[in-house]
């Protein structure tokens, strides 16, 4: 991730800018090192968007984030609760799952 212009790109960005990349490979060829900026990033209010990846973009995300299932005051929202930090968690696997596709490639390279 220790790239000049990616340097000078994440100094300039803050909240409401959106980072756009032809592919996750663009952003990184290491998994680890993806998945934590990318989750900086994320918590800096900078969108980022992966035009061969849609499904990871951080829009996405953040819908993945709020709950799917709407709770209703009953016992069963413990099973609610449950069903919607297992989409979360979903959504995190995702990004992981990009990401090291992404570094095997390069590696494979």
């Amino acid at each position: 991730m220790d790239r000049p212009e990616w340097n000078k790109l994440v100094k300039k960005a803050g909240t409401e800018d959106t980072i756009v990349f032809d592919s996750v490979s663009r952003m990184s060829r290491s998994a680890d090192e993806g998945v934590e900026t990318y989750f900086q990033l994320y918590e800096k209010g900078i969108q980022l968007v992966f035009l061969k990846e849609l499904h990871i973009n951080t829009e996405v995300y953040t819908q993945n984030m709020g709950d799917k299932i709407a709770l209703t005051g009953t016992d069963e929202d413990e099973i609610f609760k449950g069903l919607n930090n297992y989409f979360r968690k979903l959504a995190e696997r995702q990004i992981r799952i990009a990401f090291d596709q992404a570094e095997k490639e390069f590696t494979d390279l």
